[in-house]
């Protein structure tokens, strides 16, 4: 296992999937990185279980500030003739830095999670 913690923006709102009967929620995170970070790096972020996913929904969207912490897994492709690579990570464990309808960064009293 790889573990990694990666501070960033929300690119899009959580989607949700079901795979084999089990509830999934994907998102993409906007990691800045290289000199004085003018660089951005997008990690694939992939949550299981309804109860934290709904959590997400609920409480994060596009645009909000996150901390994301999990096993990561970078794959890689020829597109065109051009090498891709993707940084994909299962999360175990995550903070909201800003929440999704007022961009306050408060902690609200109770996240059931």
């Amino acid at each position: 296992m790889r573990i990694a913690t990666f501070y960033g923006t929300l690119g899009r709102d959580w989607e949700k999937k079901e795979v084999s009967g089990y509830d999934i929620f994907e998102n993409s995170l906007a990691v800045k990185c290289g000199k004085n970070n003018k660089d951005t790096m997008w990690v694939k972020l992939t949550q299981w279980g309804d109860k934290a996913g709904s959590t997400l929904t609920q409480y994060t969207g596009k645009g909000c500030k996150f901390i994301a912490s999990g096993d990561i897994e970078c794959r890689g492709w020829v597109k065109d003739g051009e090498a891709k690579t993707q940084i994909e990570m299962n999360m175990s464990k995550f903070s909201i830095v800003t929440f999704k309808e007022d961009g306050k960064e408060e902690v609200p009293d109770e996240i059931p999670f």
